[in-house]
């Protein structure tokens, strides 16, 4: 099915929205405004995301992803 002009108009500015609010977020996490309540929560939410778009056929290709998130995690 086509994608209407109004529609793709629509995805456009809620990307923009979406990367709007990145952008704040990681502002304030460098400012230190967020804390770690918030910052928890944060990562529950993209590691429930990560698992559930990122499923893997096996154990161990499931475990890595999960590993490689945690990694990305990691602040030098």
């Amino acid at each position: 099915m086509a994608v209407g002009a109004e529609e793709r108009r629509d995805l456009v500015e809620q990307k923009k929205d979406k990367k709007e609010e990145v952008v704040e977020l990681l502002r304030r996490l460098e400012l230190g405004e967020v804390s770690d309540d918030q910052i928890r929560r944060l990562i529950k939410v993209e590691l429930d995301r990560r698992i559930q778009w990122g499923y893997k056929s096996t154990y161990e290709q499931q475990t890595a992803d999960v590993v490689n998130f945690a990694h990305s995690l990691h602040v030098n």
